[in-house]
C-alpha cells in the first residue's frame, strides 16, 4: 500500500531559479503550471533550476510536455535531474502513454532527507512543470509539506470494487448486461476533507486498448453515475460522457476529473460509486484518486476489497505505521487497567457483603459508618465507598 505525496508546482516547498513563468489551465489537474517559454533558455543563458527536499523512497517530476502527437518544428528541451548530486536518467515523456515523468529516482533510502534538483539548459519547444510526486517513507508522514495532496493509484489494494478489468495503468468497468444500482462498483474510505476521482480521456483509452467498442461512438452517448458520501441519502450525480471528448492541442490528454466531493470537515469519510450504464456502450474508467488534506489526520483501519485483491484494508491517506502502533498500545494499556480496576472493585464489593453476612450486621436506611462496630468491616466500607 503506497501513499504518494503530490506536490503542486506552486507549493512553497519548491525553490525555483531562472525565468520560470506561470500558465493557467494547462496542468494535468487543470491547475496552473510553471513553464519555460519556447527558446527563452538556451546555450547563451543560465539554466533554469528547481530544487525540492523530501524524505521518501521514490520521486519523479511531471508536466504536459507534449500531447500524443509529438511532431515538433523546433528542438525539444534539454534537461537533467539529480538526487543528492547523483544524476538520473531522463525519460521520454513526449507522445507516450501512460504518463511518464521527465526523470525519476527509485529505491532511495526512505528514512533520510534527499534533495531533488532539476536543471533546464534549453527550453526548446517549452518546458512545463505540473507537479512532483514522491513515495513517502514509512513513519515520515509528518515531513510532508503542509497542504499537500495525497495521490492514490488505481490498483491500490485499499480500493474495493467489483466488475472491473485492467485498462492501461488503470481499470474500466465490464458490466455488459442491464445496469444495476444495487451494489457500488467502487467503495473506499479516505482520511481528509475531499477526494477527486480521475477517469481516462478518450485519447488515453484509445492508446490503452484500441479495440474498445465504445471508441467507435461519435461522443454523443450520455453516461451518468452517482456517488454517496458517508450515508446513502447523501448522493451526487456525475457525468462520464466528458471522457469521450477528444483531447485538444493544449489540453491534458491523459485523464479527466469525473467528480470532486464537496469540501467536508477533515476526518474519515466513506465513498460508494455507482454506475448505471451498460459498459459496452461506455465504460466507467479509473485512473487515480487525489485526496485533499490527505496527510492531516491519523486514519483508522476499516475493511475494504479492491478490484484485484480481496480482504485488504484501510482508510486511504494520512500518517500510519509507528504513530498508529503507539496509539493502539496506549489504548490497550488503558483498557487492561480499566478491566483490572473493575475486577478489583467487584472483588471488594463481594468481600464487603460476605463480611456483613458473617457478622449479621443489620443495614438501616442512611446508616452511618460508626454504627458498624467491627473495625475491619468499617475499613472495608471506606475502601468500597472510595472505589465508587
Amino acid at each position: 500500500m503506497a501513499t504518494w505525496a503530490l506536490i503542486e508546482n506552486t507549493n512553497s516547498a519548491i525553490s525555483y531559479g531562472g525565468p520560470w513563468s506561470e500558465a493557467s489551465g494547462l496542468g494535468l489537474s487543470g491547475n496552473s503550471v510553471h513553464v519555460l517559454l519556447p527558446n527563452i533558455v538556451n546555450s547563451t543563458t543560465p539554466p533554469a533550476t528547481l530544487t525540492f527536499n523530501f524524505t521518501g523512497r521514490e520521486i519523479g517530476v511531471y508536466g504536459v510536455a507534449s500531447i500524443f502527437n509529438n511532431s515538433v518544428t523546433v528542438p525539444e528541451p534539454v534537461w537533467e535531474c539529480a538526487v543528492d548530486g547523483n544524476l538520473l536518467a531522463n525519460s521520454n515523456p513526449y507522445g507516450t502513454y501512460p504518463l511518464m515523468s521527465y526523470c525519476e529516482a527509485t529505491d532511495l533510502e526512505g528514512d533520510i532527507s534527499h534533495t531533488f534538483e532539476l536543471s533546464v539548459s534549453q527550453s526548446g519547444t517549452g518546458f512545463f512543470v505540473d507537479f512532483l510526486k514522491y513515495l513517502v517513507g514509512p513513519g515520515h508522514f509528518a515531513t510532508v509539506p503542509p497542504n499537500t495532496t495525497a495521490w492514490i493509484a488505481a490498483d491500490d489494494p485499499r480500493l474495493g470494487g467489483q466488475g472491473w478489468t485492467p485498462l492501461g495503468d488503470g481499470f474500466r468497468t465490464i458490466q455488459a448486461g442491464p445496469p444495476t444500482t444495487e451494489m457500488p462498483v467502487l467503495s473506499f474510505a479516505f482520511a481528509g476533507s475531499s477526494v477527486t476521482y480521475y477517469g481516462f480521456s478518450k485519447a488515453a483509452m484509445g492508446l490503452a486498448d484500441p479495440t474498445l467498442p465504445a471508441l467507435t461512438l461519435n461522443g454523443s452517448t450520455h453516461s451518468e453515475g452517482f456517488y454517496t458520501i458517508d450515508d446513502a441519502s447523501n448522493s451526487h450525480a456525475f457525468s462520464a460522457s466528458i471522457t469521450q471528448d477528444v483531447a485538444l492541442a493544449n489540453s491534458n490528454p491523459y485523464n479527466v476529473a469525473l467528480f470532486t466531493t464537496p469540501l467536508m470537515e477533515i476526518g474519515v469519510h466513506t465513498v460508494n460509486v455507482y454506475y448505471d450504464v451498460n459498459s459496452t456502450v461506455w465504460p466507467l474508467t479509473l485512473d487515480s484518486l487525489t485526496i485533499t488534506d490527505g496527510f492531516s489526520i491519523l486514519p483508522i483501519f476499516v475493511p475494504s476489497q479492491s478490484p484485484t485483491h480481496k480482504n485488504r484494508a484501510v482508510v486511504i491517506g494520512g500518517a500510519i505505521g509507528g504513530v498508529l502502533g503507539g496509539l493502539v498500545l496506549i489504548l490497550l494499556v488503558l483498557f487492561i487497567r480499566r478491566r483490572w480496576m473493575m475486577k478489583r472493585r467487584e472483588e471488594r464489593r463481594k468481600n464487603m457483603i460476605t463480611g456483613i453476612e458473617r457478622n449479621d450486621i443489620k443495614l438501616r436506611p442512611f446508616s452511618r459508618l460508626e454504627d458498624v462496630h467491627d473495625t475491619n468491616d468499617q475499613a472495608g466500607h471506606v475502601d468500597a465507598l472510595q472505589e465508587h
